[in-house]
């Protein structure tokens, strides 16, 4: 859906590519994607699919199309990374006794990517 909003504003690869040669004057992160996206032959891949989560959210906010939290970010790498996402009180104890912090912190983004979704339906539908 990131994507499809990028295109219908007329983004392209080469529109990131900049974003990100902007940014790495000022950040070693994107000075590092931009040095790995220049090498890239970007032209001939499909319209944002080599570009990291991150990135699509980042250009959204700066292009003034929609601002995310990028929190979401966060809970795609729980999801993509963890294997237990909500922590145990104690691992010698029962499989089902959860440290509550953990489960709240999950659960509270879970709750921002299910706002920041339909936020993002509304901004693609009002193409």
């Amino acid at each position: 859906m990131l994507r499809e909003l990028l295109l219908d504003k007329g983004l392209k690869n080469e529109d990131m590519k900049q974003f990100l040669k902007e940014k790495s004057h000022k950040n070693e992160i994107f000075r590092g994607r931009y040095e790995k996206y220049d090498k890239l032959p970007i032209k001939s891949t499909e319209p944002f699919q080599c570009f990291y989560l991150l990135e699509l959210l980042s250009l959204l906010s700066q292009k003034t199309i929609i601002k995310i939290d990028q929190r979401i970010n966060e809970l795609r790498n729980y999801v993509m990374h963890n294997k237990n996402i909500i922590l145990h009180k104690n691992y010698n104890e029962a499989n089902l006794i959860y440290d509550f912090q953990s489960f709240e912190k999950v659960f509270n983004l879970v709750m921002l990517f299910k706002e920041y979704f339909k936020k993002l339906e509304n901004a693609q539908n009002n193409n």
